[in-house]
């Protein structure tokens, strides 16, 4: 990843290597601790057992949930580095820890309590060193209730590390407006733009400054060709090789496939829907087309920059106009793979029709 340029350190921030790495740090000169099997240092306090903890809180669409999906499958593999990823602790999302998001804003801070508590418990019966964590929604807490966890959290761990995965201004919004195309009730652009909002800024201010607690920040556009590998190594410190990385879930459809399921299939079962569509992804090249940008760009003016401008803006270009679609693609290809998606629509709509007649 290459070391730390100590000449290109400016308003608290350190360049790491090509991949414009942010690192906060609260105790300039202080020794960069690190996070994989060579960190030890474990305390005792009361009926738990203190470590380290890393928390990813995202942000969306900067490949999460593939992130998760490999903790989940490679739970030895992390544990071998002394790291428990703790799970099936939650109901709506067993396999990650977005859900005490929604903990902290009904002020349940008992429950939230509690799965710390047992956490820490799955860490210690694995002789683990550390905990980690990862919940997108994370990113979206307010002030109040970061700071309700942190006086959480310093009480059960020696150390705090926040990852955040941060991209393009525009590119964020045209795959969270497709998103919404897919899951969200039937809408246009105009209930996207009402409904949806986040700043990078204040997700970043309401984590800095607090004791015990450093932030690194990657940008998604120059680690997503090798993100697993590049995460691990820079969040936790671990290198899991590239041979086993390439997992690649909730990947976005295409934009002429959200708009048929937005016009046609959200009201029939959405699990079967996404399981159909991601199949003829998977048997087709991705299309992308130029009406896409316009669309981008009339949504992406929408938000202001200033909310995706960190202290060190010219090396996170968060907020830059990349075009999103340089070419049209085929029309047969097109032709190609919709044919294909609503043939496997019409063998599953019959289907259910002979069910139904049963």
């Amino acid at each position: 990843m290459g070391q730390i340029d100590c000449n290109s350190r400016r308003a608290g921030f350190a360049i790491v290597g090509r991949h414009a790495i942010i690192t906060e740090r609260h105790h300039p000169g202080q020794h960069e601790e690190r996070w994989g099997p060579g960190s030890e240092t474990t305390a005792t306090t009361g009926k738990f057992r203190l470590m380290k903890l890393i928390i990813h809180i995202g942000s969306h669409k900067t490949g999460s949930t593939s992130i998760q999906d490999y903790a989940v499958q490679h739970v030895e593999l992390l544990r071998a580095h002394k790291i428990a990823y703790p799970i099936d602790f939650f109901s709506k999302y067993p396999q990650q820890h977005s859900e005490f998001r929604d903990l902290l804003a009904d002020n349940n801070v008992e429950r939230v309590k509690e799965f710390f508590e047992y956490a820490i418990r799955d860490a210690s019966s694995h002789s683990a060193k550390a905990v980690f964590l990862s919940g997108e929604d994370l990113c979206t807490l307010e002030k109040n209730h970061v700071h309700t966890l942190y006086n959480m959290l310093v009480n059960l761990f020696t150390d705090v590390k926040v990852a955040l995965v941060l991209r393009n201004k525009k590119e964020y919004y045209w795959s969270s407006y497709k998103h919404s195309l897919i899951w969200a009730p039937p809408s246009g652009e105009n209930e996207f733009l009402s409904r949806h909002y986040f700043s990078p800024l204040y997700c970043h201010e309401s984590w800095q400054n607090l004791d015990k607690i450093s932030i690194t920040i990657l940008y998604y556009e120059n680690i997503k060709d090798n993100l697993l590998h590049e995460f691990f190594k820079s969040a936790l410190d671990i290198d899991i090789g590239k041979d086993d990385t390439r997992i690649f879930s909730n990947v976005s459809l295409d934009y002429l496939t959200c708009q048929i399921y937005n016009i046609f299939l959200k009201s029939f079962d959405q699990a079967d829907m996404n399981k159909i569509a991601h199949r003829i992804r998977e048997r087709h090249a991705s299309l992308r087309f130029p009406i896409e940008d316009i669309i981008a760009n009339r949504i992406d003016l929408n938000y202001s920059d200033a909310d995706w401008s960190l202290s060190d803006s010219d090396v996170l270009p968060l907020a830059t106009r990349n075009r999103i679609c340089e070419t049209d693609p085929e029309p047969e290809k097109v032709c190609a793979q919709m044919i294909d998606l609503f043939q496997e629509l019409q063998k599953y709509f019959r289907i259910q029709r002979l069910i139904r007649i049963k």
